[in-house]
């Protein structure tokens, strides 16, 4: 099994994409897709539960926690490893001024 833990999100070359999956403790719901931020996973449960391919890399939203064990299943291969990161909660938008 190729995994790797990662520095907090990086660009993926060419060789190394897969899919991206994200895991929300606050936010996330188990029956969402996990493939962008607006649809995260709660769970280690529900990563658990999923076969990863090469190149695919889990995003868990920083500061936050989780109960259990964390054991992905799947397997990458040299140049696109299963990859293990964090993700910063996006910034809130900045209030706008009225217009008059």
């Amino acid at each position: 099994m190729v995994m790797a833990l990662a520095p907090p999100a990086q660009a993926a070359t060419a060789a190394q994409r897969g899919t991206t999956y994200y895991v929300d403790a606050a936010a996330g719901d188990d029956t969402a897709s996990g493939r962008d931020r607006a649809h995260a996973w709660k769970s280690l449960t529900k990563v658990n539960q999923t076969t990863f391919a090469p190149g695919d890399r889990i995003l868990l939203r920083a500061g936050q926690r989780w109960a259990g064990q964390l054991w992905p299943k799947g397997s990458g291969r040299p140049g696109a490893p299963i990859t293990v990161s964090t993700v910063r909660a996006p910034r809130a938008s900045s209030p706008t001024s009225p217009t008059t």
